[in-house]
């Protein structure tokens, strides 16, 4: 079973472009079964920014690591071992592909030859080489806050990095809710900077700074995060793959 779903999840993975591009051209239209499978809408009446099956790729390769590290361990399979040579591994993959410049970019080409071009990957939908790149850094941070984990003596419960690691949703969230609060006060000093203007003459109108509704959501997360018991490596392959 653990087999099947690993190369499931790298089919998904590595084919889904081939798949997306039958289906897709950037800047076409986009139904709502494509929209909630494969490619993202970012239209008037909704949007999608994660389609399922990419990400479903991803969500499958992190259930397989976890199952095998937690509830089948092996000497054999060190963690730590594993997600640095699996981080190394997807780096080198993104290199070659990235630098291939074909399959792989998922209509992003290289436009130089600088770092920020290297990086500037597809995301929604997410490219191959935007997975390996991302993947793989988190594999190696992940391998190394395992050693450090295994270096210290005793580990706080209220560690800040043990903390966020548990509630990574909900600080995901928080921050919609932070951006909304802080829009009050810009949007109150751009009024009075501009009803001066007026007063003095000058014709400017009251720029309009989209809303963020998503308080609700953030206070539901802290909910969601209060009631979390996970275990911490469990909860932190989860949250490397998702």
């Amino acid at each position: 079973m653990r087999v099947r779903f690993f190369w499931l999840a790298v089919l998904v993975i590595a084919g889904g472009e081939f798949l997306l591009a039958l289906l897709w051209q950037p800047g076409g239209d986009v139904p709502l079964w494509l929209a909630l499978t494969f490619a993202p809408d970012f239209g008037a009446t909704y949007t999608v920014l994660y389609p399922a099956l990419p990400w479903l790729g991803m969500m499958m390769l992190g259930w397989v690591f976890g199952e095998r590290f937690i509830v089948h361990p092996s000497a054999s399979w060190q963690p730590q071992r594993v997600l640095m040579t699996a981080g190394w591994f997807a780096l080198t993959l993104f290199v070659i592909i990235r630098g291939h410049d074909g399959y792989g970019n998922l209509f992003m080409h290289l436009e130089g030859n600088t770092l920020i071009d290297w990086l500037h990957v597809s995301k929604y939908p997410p490219s191959l080489v935007y997975t390996l790149l991302e993947l793989g850094l988190m594999a190696i941070v992940l391998s190394l806050l395992m050693r450090l984990e295994s270096l210290c003596k005793t580990i706080h419960r209220n560690n800040p990095v043990l903390v966020f690691g548990q509630t990574a949703l909900f600080f995901y969230l928080a921050h919609f809710a932070v951006l909304t609060a802080l829009e009050t006060p810009v949007r109150t000093r751009q009024l009075g900077t501009n009803l001066r203007n007026h007063t003095a003459g000058a014709d400017h109108s009251v720029p309009h700074l989209p809303r963020v509704p998503y308080a609700e959501m953030a206070a539901s997360a802290q909910l969601v995060a209060l009631s979390s018991n996970t275990p911490v490596l469990d909860l932190s392959m989860r949250t490397l793959w998702l």
